[in-house]
Order: structure tokens, then sequence, then C-alpha cells
């Protein structure tokens, strides 16, 4: 199981998948689940849990659930990175928070991406500079055959797509931005929109994070120039971040940390 591998943690996360698997077939065969009450009296009786035996009872009816259903495993997405041939594994915190979303049949709130990206930000800031981080080159995905139903929607929403875009990124045009005020101070935020509009840009909302940021943060949902060198001489520093995001309300969102305050 930890034994050394040329694969790094992937070689021992594989390992310990097929373990685990076969762990829980051998548990959850007939010859073993009927077993189980007797099993679970016998352990009781040499450990101490807050669990009563109905409810151990009950773990094992799950158990034999889970085994007709089939068990399946997932592999938190990352990417393999090294210090002096240790290996270590960097989850892609956006990647796995979108993961389990999907999973759990939840939508992600663009005020919850938001604050997702900027951690992710935080995160990747803070890897060790010694760290050799190994870039996994991604999956080349086949691409799906569309029918002419789809074509037709996919061409709407394209054509729509760009309509909508050069309506946004004509010159002159106001930039609708959101801003979040992440700063800890009450008043921030509607200073920064006072800013913003001032500057011309269009605040279509102010909101509130309760977790303040120490760094003000300007999520550029597009990577239009017309659009990125507006933001050139604001009135306050900040750090910007391109993420293409067609779908997003507005063309950026400026989230305002503790740093503005200075």
């Amino acid at each position: 199981m930890r034994y050394r591998d040329g694969e790094g943690d992937i070689g021992r996360i594989q390992r310990q998948q097929q373990f685990m698997k076969a762990v829980f077939n051998e548990v959850a065969s007939p010859t073993v689940i009927t077993k189980i009450p007797a099993i679970i009296r016998e352990v009781s009786a040499t450990i101490e849990t807050d669990l009563s035996t109905s409810e151990m009872l009950n773990f094992a009816q799950i158990l034999n659930d889970a085994y007709k259903k089939g068990l399946k495993t997932d592999m938190v997405p990352g990417k393999p990175a090294y210090i002096d041939e240790v290996s270590y594994w960097l989850p892609d915190l956006m990647a796995l928070r979108s993961h389990m979303a999907k999973t759990l049949d939840v939508k992600m709130e663009d005020k919850y991406v938001t604050a997702s990206r900027i951690e992710a930000t935080e995160y990747e800031t803070s890897i060790p500079k010694e760290m050799k981080v190994v870039e996994v080159p991604k999956a080349v995905q086949q691409p799906k055959v569309p029918t002419e139903a789809n074509k037709s929607k996919q061409s709407e929403k394209s054509d729509a797509a760009k309509t909508s875009n050069n309506q946004q990124t004509t010159s002159g045009s106001k930039v609708r931005v959101e801003v979040i005020n992440a700063s800890g101070s009450a008043d921030a935020g509607s200073k920064a929109a006072a800013a913003l509009r001032s500057q011309g840009f269009e605040v279509v909302g102010v909101s509130t994070l309760t977790t303040p940021y120490p760094n003000t943060v300007i999520i550029s949902n597009s990577t239009s120039s017309s659009v990125l060198n507006k933001f050139s001489g604001l009135p306050f520093k900040y750090k910007l971040q391109v993420n293409k995001d067609e779908d997003a309300g507005t063309q950026a969102t400026v989230v305002i940390g503790k740093d503005y305050l200075k």
C-alpha cells in the first residue's frame, strides 16, 4: 500500500482504491453479510463507542445496499508535485468544488464561485517556490456529433453570445461589474462602488462576504482588451485575474479586500 512508487501519489491512490474495493466485496459478500449481527455483538464488547447496536446494524444494511448498487471511487482533481523527490498531490480547488456540486446536484451561486476563485488563487500563491509542480495534460475528448436540432440551438446561442459580447465590449460602452465587499469594513463596498461609477463603470450590485480577504481582486469574465483596458487607472490597488466566462451576468467582479482600507 505505502511502498515507494514511480508514479508517486497517483500510484498509491490507485492501489488504495483497488484495496478498498476488494475489502468491500469481501465484507459485503453473502457469506459474511449474514454474520454481521454476530460480529457486531462481539466487537461491541471489546470497543468503546456511542453507537448503539441497532445503529451499527443500520450501517450493515447501508453496506449491503451499496454493494448491490456498486462502489464508485473518485480522485481529487489536481496535479502531482515534488520537493526533494518527496511526492505531494496539489488539489485543484475549483475543479474539486465543481465536481462536488455536480455530484450532490447543487448549483454553485455566483458569490460562492467568486469566493472559491479567490481562495484557489491564495492557495496557489502559497505553494513553496522550491516545489516542482508537474503539469498534467488534459485528456483529449472526442467531439460529439451534433444533431440537426442541436446545430440550430448551438447556432442561435452562438449568435446571441456574439451579439451580447459585441454590445458589451464596444469602445465607449460601460463595463458592467459586481462589487463584493470582503474587507471587513461595512462601508468599503459602497465607497468602492462610487469610485468605480466615477470611472465610468456600471455597478449592478454590491454584496458582502463575511470572510475577509487580504487583497483586492478584480476577476474579469472577459478577455477583450476593450474591457481589460478600462481597469487601468483605478484609484486603488488590485490584482487582476482573467477568467473567461461568457455566461456570467457581468463582465467583472470586484472583490474588495482589507488592503483597500490602507
